[in-house]
Order: structure tokens, then sequence, then C-alpha cells
């Protein structure tokens, strides 16, 4: 065989041999494409035993519906692994204390910050899931807890999330209404205080919810600034029937003083209750870092994520 023979006899084994791994390439992507779409528009093949979120959609009560299930692992086992404490998380102010312990423990791929930089905005966890919860019309509610006269967070939900959400604004410390008469129908203001009793304006958050009718819905956000009340407040926000997916609150002092801690106890309390933290940060600005902001969403509960995890491994094995 000639040499120029064997060259072209070599070229056109290397283009049949590119061709064919591009064949390979585009037929696999293609059917993962297709098992996606599918499963985005079938809810019970998204839950069913081949689906490869079935992790995350179980472990998340269907929030994360297109984590796959290695990545759901990964999440899990940072959870698993991540100390509360830096030592014995022990009293001491809360500077110091913020800082060594309950560190963020989950990541939200597409958190978002809402409202103004600087001191009240918050970050969200994947903005985008509750636009698609809207949009397949079951609803967004907020609810934002202290305002002092400032409705920008409120504002950004409006124009960053979705116009279809729904907002409660509660501040008992303004007045009957705010300085400035609220331009959207969306935003609604309440001249209510949160509390663990109902005394006056300052009201359970269960009583909240059954007062506006929202006894059967789930809060997407709850936003809380309440400069302290969240200590005598939150056992209630955790009731049997009360449905939260994001607490985004900014927590004032809580860590002196006698055991147990409030910050400790706040923490254990949504910890079992399956929110965990996304997001940390001190507020250097509003109190030199004696107040810290922190962002949790809820995941379903510990003991569920983890036999979801068991169990679905085992049923792959």
């Amino acid at each position: 065989m000639k040499e120029a023979d064997k060259i072209k006899t070599i070229v056109v084994q290397g283009v049949i041999v590119v061709l064919a791994a591009l064949c390979l390439f585009w037929t696999v992507n293609y059917a993962s494409a297709q098992v996606s779409r599918e499963e985005k528009g079938n809810p019970q093949l998204r839950t069913s035993d081949i689906s490869p979120f079935k992790m995350a959609m179980e472990g998340s009560e269907g929030f994360f519906d297109d984590i796959r299930d290695a990545g759901w692992k990964r999440l899990m086992e940072r959870i698993q692994t991540t100390p509360s404490c830096a030592t014995s998380c022990a009293a001491e102010p809360a500077a110091r204390w913020y800082q060594n312990n309950w560190e963020p423990n989950f990541t939200c791929l597409d958190e978002r910050r809402i409202g103004r930089w600087g001191d009240g905005g918050k970050w969200v966890c994947d903005p985008r899931r509750i636009v698609a919860k809207a949009e397949a019309g079951h609803g967004c509610l907020v609810y934002s807890v202290g305002s002092n006269n400032d409705f920008s967070f409120e504002e950004s939900i409006l124009r960053d999330i979705s116009p279809a959400c729904e907002i409660h604004t509660f501040d008992p410390t303004i007045g009957d209404r705010p300085a400035k008469p609220l331009t959207d129908e969306q935003i609604t203001f309440h001249p209510w205080g949160l509390s663990n009793k109902n005394d006056g304006k300052y009201k359970t958050l269960q009583t909240i919810m059954q007062d506006l009718d929202h006894g059967n819905r789930e809060i997407d956000i709850l936003k809380i600034d309440c400069e302290g009340c969240e200590w005598s407040s939150y056992e209630g926000w955790l009731d049997k029937g009360i449905r939260i997916r994001q607490i985004l609150i900014e927590l004032h002092h809580g860590t002196e003083g006698a055991t147990p801690l409030p910050a400790m106890k706040f923490m254990e309390s949504l910890s079992q209750r399956g929110f965990v933290i996304f997001h940390k940060e001190p507020n250097t600005l509003g109190c030199g870092g004696r107040c810290i902001e922190y962002a949790f969403v809820r995941l379903a509960s510990p003991e569920v994520r983890l036999a979801g995890i068991v169990n679905n491994t085992r049923n792959r094995t």
C-alpha cells in the first residue's frame, strides 16, 4: 500500500472514531434531557424509584426538586459532619460566641440577597423555587416582623422574586400605620408584635396566621428583626401545624448568663425541626457584631433525611 493510501486510511478511521464518539455523547445527553423534561412535567416520576432527584425531593419535602442523588448525599454529609460548636458553646459575649459557633452547614446554589445592601437586606435560598411555586398556583406568602418604617425588603420581594407574593409586615412600635402610605396592595401592614402569648397588640404566630386566615398555608419566608423578641417567641414558630420554609433573622445577644443559653436553645430547636443554616453574617454596622444575621431553610426532619439516604441507597444496590 502506498504511503498516501495509508495516510488516507488513518484519516478515515480517525473521522469514524470521532463521529462515533459524538453520536454516543449526543445520545446520552439527549436521553438525559428527555428524562429531565419528563420529570419536570410529571411530579410522580420525579419522586418515583427511578428519579435521580428522589433523595432531594423526599429530604426537602419537595422544595429541592432538581438536585441529583449524588449531590444530595454530599449535602447531607456536610450537615452530619459540620460541628455546632468550636469547643463547647460555653457562654461568652455575643460577638465571640456567634463567631465561634453554629456555622452554615448547607448550601443553596442560587441564594440571592433581597433588599438593600448593608443593614436591612436578607439572603434568600433559591428565590427561583418560590417563583416556580407561585407560577404553579400554590401562592407565595411572606411575613416580615419588624420594619421601623423601612419597607425596602418587602418591595424587593415583589420586584426581584414575584409580584404575586402576598406580604404582611408587623411592627407595634411605629403606630397604627406607616409614616409613608404603602403604594403596593400586595403589602399589608399590621401594628402587631410577635410574642409567646396573646396580649393586646402582641400575638403568637399561630394566632396571627389564624386571624389572617393563613392557618393552612406555608410561610415561604419569615423575616424577623424585632430587637430581641425572638427569644420569647420562637418556640411558637415551631408549633405543630405551622409550616415555615425559610427563616431570615437577626439574632440579638442571647449568649451569656445561665445555661442553657437562649441562643443555644434556639439553634438546637430549629435543628431538631429540620432547619439548616445556609447563610451567616455579622451585623457590624447596626450593632458592632453583637448581633448576627442567620438564614435557615427547612428540610425534612433529620430522621427522615437520614432514613431517605439509607433506603434509597439500599434500593440502588
